[in-house]
């Protein structure tokens, strides 16, 4: 009898660590450390990505701790290594000025209203004008 107490326990917690959260689900508890009136949406989609590696759709336990591990505890290269992933948004190698553009809006839609109140930085073109400014730096 005990045995089989134990075998169901650890089978339950199996179960935990290869139980999927899917993406809106992230989204909703990736919004609740956002402030009113920021739209955290497109940027936890693309956190998201980096910790669904596999494009299975869902996060285990497990991805999830991994990712964790590789930004607190990682090396340089490998906090790197994430940050170009999360950057990298076709997978291809190559950060793009559109991909760029993509996080750096996400950025922005982050801030919210403070942002807006601070300054005009959402302006029509604001975006596309910091990442010009970006590549230029690096192109130099």
């Amino acid at each position: 009898m005990i045995l089989f107490a134990v075998n169901i326990r650890i089978a339950n917690s199996l179960k935990l660590l290869i139980k999927l959260v899917k993406e809106d689900t992230f989204k909703i508890i990736y919004a609740q450390f956002f402030p009113r009136g920021a739209d955290s949406s497109q940027y936890a989609h693309y956190i998201f990505n980096t910790f669904d590696p596999d494009h299975t759709g869902g996060i285990t336990f497990t991805d999830f701790v991994v990712g964790l591990s590789v930004l607190a505890r990682g090396t340089a290269h490998d906090k790197l290594r994430w940050a170009f992933s999360l950057y990298d948004l076709n997978g291809d190698g190559v950060i793009t000025k559109d991909e760029l553009e993509r996080i750096v809006s996400s950025v922005y839609d982050l801030m919210g209203r403070s942002l807006e109140v601070k300054n005009s930085v959402r302006e029509e073109g604001a975006t596309r004008e910091h990442v010009d400014r970006v590549f230029q730096v690096t192109e130099n």
